[in-house]
């Protein structure tokens, strides 16, 4: 490709035409010619100059004209004006509208080769500069896209270190409050055997079952705490997620007789390498999150459907609940949080859930509104050369297609 730079010489004069060209082209430069503004228009429009001259005096429109056409149509195009007569009014409004100089007749050859080196050198530092400029921009994008990729990691190792740190802690506090929890609950059989054989006293009966219930409340806290630490990327196997959700609801049924569920799960999902127990598990405490935030009855709406990307399966669980709290959405994920009264909640279901789905490579986003309800968005990856499969086999036998899909109870 040729890279010397390329004049347009724009005049109906052929003799003046003639001349410039051959002094242009006697200089190394590539030149083209035209006789009127529309033909020089045309030349613009079809190929890129890096300089045009421009005789003030066209025969089918002004030099100024085609001079503010040109500037518009291709803006680092360099123009100067040829003119017999300057005068100072022309100048202003030529170089208001860019022109960089005037090549005045009759030509003084030094000063016109000089003249159109410096338009050309200018010309070449303003792409130049620009160039750079937007060199600089793209750079300064991918170094922000870098910072965040960082951010975004040193933030998953200092939430992967937290855990990690939790769960050794965890272990500890479950073998050495298990072991006089054995005790506890063992001498509270004996005692309650005891004092039920006569009449006991009701303070004695009273406390046994403070402490019974009490040691009950531990030991759900341990298993808690062993769901928060448990490792979710072993046992994987290919897992129909509308299935899971079927098997959690009736898992959970006999404590949700107040809140209507309606399923709206598309058929035919691929599967998702998972630990089956791990999403009952997460289904379960998103299911009993929905109750406890509907204890006067609501409408829990479940709902799968394949990524349009088809990398992911997204699965909402949307409740009519009362919401929560703007301050306290940021807060719902970690380990411990929660506003329920002392002894109806340990804030640990939320963290597993949120736990299960990060260990198994997915995402999991709130959205809510106090008074307004929540919803509970995840995604989890397919499995690799995924095969759909018949919506039907994914529900017990004998349901209805509307229990599957849109399906109420």
């Amino acid at each position: 490709m040729d890279a010397r730079p390329k004049i347009l010489i724009v005049d109906d004069d052929e003799g003046m035409r003639d001349t410039l060209r051959d002094i242009l082209e006697e200089e190394g430069y590539m030149v083209a010619c035209a006789s009127s503004g529309k033909q020089g228009l045309r030349t613009i429009s079809e190929e890129f100059h890096n300089l045009t001259l421009i005789d003030i005096r066209l025969p089918d429109m002004s030099g100024l004209h085609l001079l503010e056409q040109v500037k518009r149509s291709s803006p680092d195009t360099a123009c100067m004006l040829i003119t017999g007569f300057a005068s100072i009014e022309t100048s202003v409004e030529a170089l208001n509208l860019g022109a960089e100089a005037y090549i005045v007749k009759p030509l003084n050859i030094e000063q016109v080769k000089m003249s159109i080196h410096r338009a050309l050198e200018r010309q070449s530092l303003v792409i130049e500069n620009r160039r750079l400029l937007e060199s600089l921009k793209e750079s300064n994008e991918k170094l922000k896209e870098e910072i965040r990729k960082k951010e975004v990691l040193q933030t998953k190792l200092i939430e992967s270190e937290k855990l990690s740190a939790l769960g050794k802690l965890v272990a500890g506090m479950r073998h050495e409050i298990n072991n006089p929890l054995c005790a506890i609950m063992g001498r509270t059989q004996l005692l309650r055997e005891a004092v039920e054989r006569p009449s006991p006293h009701p303070r004695i009966k009273d406390g046994l079952d403070v402490i019974e219930a009490e040691g009950r409340r531990i030991v759900r806290i341990l298993e808690y705490l062993d769901l928060f630490c448990t490792p979710w990327t072993v046992g994987l196997r290919a897992v129909d997620v509308n299935r899971t959700i079927e098997r959690a609801l009736a898992w959970t049924g006999n404590d949700t007789p107040h809140i209507e569920v309606v399923k709206e799960f598309e058929r035919a999902l691929p599967r998702i390498t998972a630990n089956e127990e791990g999403l009952m598990n997460l289904f379960n405490n998103l299911i009993n999150n929905a109750r406890d935030a509907m204890r006067n009855g609501g409408t829990l709406q479940i709902s799968t459907r394949l990524q349009p990307d088809e990398r992911s399966i997204a699965v909402v669980f949307r409740d009519t609940g009362e919401g929560i709290p703007r301050e306290n959405l940021e807060h719902v994920f970690e380990p411990f949080f929660t506003t329920r009264d002392p002894g109806k909640g340990i804030g640990l279901g939320l963290s597993i859930a949120y736990h299960i789905v990060k260990e198994h490579g997915g995402e999991m986003v709130i959205a809510s509104e106090e008074d307004n309800g929540t919803a509970f968005t995840i995604t989890l990856p397919v499995t690799r050369e995924s095969r759909t499969y018949e919506a039907q086999s994914i529900h017990k036998k004998g349901e209805t297609d509307e229990e599957n899909s849109g399906g109420r109870r």
